[in-house]
């Protein structure tokens, strides 16, 4: 009831006591007391004799169970935060009389558990990382151990021949690393039968021989040749890693058809195939004065036509349609030939200069005579 008293002389000088109460956890600290009131001297007796009878009992706790459990002649029974055939590995830090309180990781953490108390929300078996799950914060647990809260005692997982290692990357929250000589998911196999005759067992799992994959190392042209089959060290799933130009589970996607390469962003098409993925066939798209490219007009493709021929589709016989037949359109002007001269080369090249000046086909402009001067050398000067 909180008040029990006992006579201290009538005990042996080597003996453990034990003091055995029950307490209300709202009972403070101060309405306690081992001295405030007298015993008979029937309690006296009683307690005396509890104390004989624990000594034995503490004594086995101390030399088997390290002072952290009870000793029942064949084991262990460990205290609340103590574990191990000794009880001597300590998994948390909870006071004897605190109260159990469980993790939702649903919940929020507080402020004060994110940082000073590190053991609360994952159950004295990891550490809460606030960069986790986008910032949210989570729980990195030991090794053995698994759970949003690593909650999850996950010593059997791995069949007595390996450890489980926790990881987020892993769709089961971890994997087994198998002790030497043991493999397989869950280390129940033999080391060098796993990967067959393809691959090599590391510990974690099967590095296949170039050419094969899966998780045995049993397909054959896993990545169709396009790739080669990629297991990462964190746990994560083992697929193609392709190479550039293919996509796909097994790398039998080109990128861009076959038509063209990826650069890293986007396909650049050979000559005559446009589309984001180089799957058009532009042959016939600029007939026969020209060829279609996938880079011009910033990506959109376009035609870059032969000497003399324009339009959208090279289409246009520029030489005519623009020049007179008497220069080379380049897209914005003419460029007339040796004695043509004007815009669109359809004079001759002193008359295009009000025969004042010669039309200078490299410039498409008139030089004009002495004493002459204006665009078209018509202005005589004084």
């Amino acid at each position: 009831d909180g008040s029990t008293d006992f006579d201290r002389d009538n005990c042996d000088e080597n003996a453990e006591f034990v003091l055995v109460f029950n307490r209300d956890l709202s009972t403070t600290d101060s309405e306690i007391t081992a001295g405030g009131s007298e015993v008979s001297g029937e309690a006296s007796a009683q307690a005396t004799t509890t104390a004989e009878a624990t000594t034995t009992a503490t004594s086995d706790r101390k030399l088997y169970c390290n002072d952290h459990g009870e000793w029942d002649g064949d084991t262990c029974d460990c205290d609340a935060g103590y574990d191990g055939e000794t009880c001597s590995i300590e998994i948390n830090n909870e006071p004897e009389a605190s109260v159990s309180v469980s993790y939702t990781p649903e919940v929020s953490v507080s402020e004060a558990d994110n940082g000073s108390n590190n053991n609360g929300p994952c159950n004295g078996h990891g550490s809460w990382k606030q960069w986790m799950n986008n910032g949210a914060g989570g729980c990195e647990c030991n090794d053995g151990w698994s759970g949003d809260a690593c909650q999850q005692d996950m010593s059997d997982a791995c069949g007595g021949h390996g450890i489980w290692i926790f990881s987020t990357d892993n769709a089961n929250g971890g994997f087994c690393e198998c002790f030497s000589g043991w493999g397989g998911s869950k280390c129940l196999e033999d080391a060098q039968e796993v990967c067959g005759s393809y691959g090599t067992w590391n510990g974690r799992f099967c590095t296949c021989n170039s050419g094969w994959g899966g998780s045995d190392c049993s397909i054959p042209n896993a990545c169709s040749g396009h790739g080669e089959w990629y297991s990462p060290d964190h746990g994560g799933e083992a697929s193609c890693s392709c190479n550039t130009g293919w996509i796909g589970d097994d790398c039998s996607e080109m990128v861009c058809n076959g038509h063209g390469s990826w650069n890293g962003t986007k396909c650049s098409c050979s000559t005559g195939w446009g589309g984001d993925d180089c799957s058009e066939d532009k042959t016939n798209a600029c007939g026969e004065h020209g060829s279609w490219y996938q880079s011009r007009n910033n990506g959109a493709g376009g035609c870059s036509c032969t000497t003399d021929w324009g339009g959208s589709d090279c289409s246009i016989n520029t030489r005519e349609t623009y020049c007179s037949s008497h220069g080379t359109w380049n897209g914005s002007s003419c460029r007339c030939d040796y004695g043509s001269g004007g815009s669109d080369c359809s004079q001759d090249s002193r008359a295009a200069c009000s025969n004042h000046g010669t039309w200078k086909h490299w410039s498409s402009e008139c030089k004009c005579d002495s004493g002459y001067t204006g665009v078209d050398c018509s202005e005589e000067q004084n």
